[in-house]
């Protein structure tokens, strides 16, 4: 079994970005897309008011203002933030509103989609936690087509990320570390 440097989050998004960036086999297109999930879910939830800081994450919106420039992003007017654009590509992942991108018979990239959701609530003793549903009508807010380059180099940033976020002096030596 395999250890992991402490904390784990760092282990877990440098094995991640490692998988993604080397995975070759049959399943590669498959591999990437839960890769990306898993690799979304611990920045977003660990780190979520960390995320927030445009500074840190502007490779993030340096990427996608490419990709609106190529056609392939529209943010339906939204301006959204850096930490907006991964919460939609996560949560595009999440409720499966992914298509893949066919070329030649191979998979050239996906197509992100995230759709308005209504904030519901069932009020139990006086608490309210809220849940997010989609309303009967689907109101499209985000649209983004990434090639496979673009996701691995996405998950770069977001790797990178989270070790700037995390120092600890151990992990300086483990072998899946730049």
């Amino acid at each position: 079994m395999s250890e992991f440097c402490k904390p784990i989050e760092k282990s877990f998004v440098c094995r991640t970005n490692k998988l993604i960036q080397e995975y070759n086999g049959m399943y590669d297109a498959t591999m990437l897309l839960n890769c990306l999930l898993g690799l979304l879910i611990v920045p977003f939830e660990k780190y979520k008011e960390l995320f927030k800081d445009d500074d840190r994450t502007s490779v993030i919106r340096d990427l996608f203002n490419q990709i609106q420039a190529d056609g392939r992003y529209d943010d339906f007017g939204g301006d959204y933030s850096d930490f907006e654009i991964i919460r939609f590509i996560r949560n595009s992942i999440a409720h499966f509103h992914v298509e893949s991108v066919p070329a030649q018979g191979t998979i050239r990239g996906f197509r992100f989609s995230a759709y308005r959701m209504d904030k519901h609530c069932d009020g139990i003793n006086g608490d309210c936690p809220y849940k997010n549903i989609e309303p009967e009508e689907k109101v499209q807010v985000f649209a983004a087509e990434l090639t496979i380059d673009e996701i691995k180099e996405l998950a770069g940033y977001v790797k990178d990320f989270v070790l700037q976020l995390i120092e600890n002096k151990k992990c300086r030596n483990c072998d899946y570390r730049r």
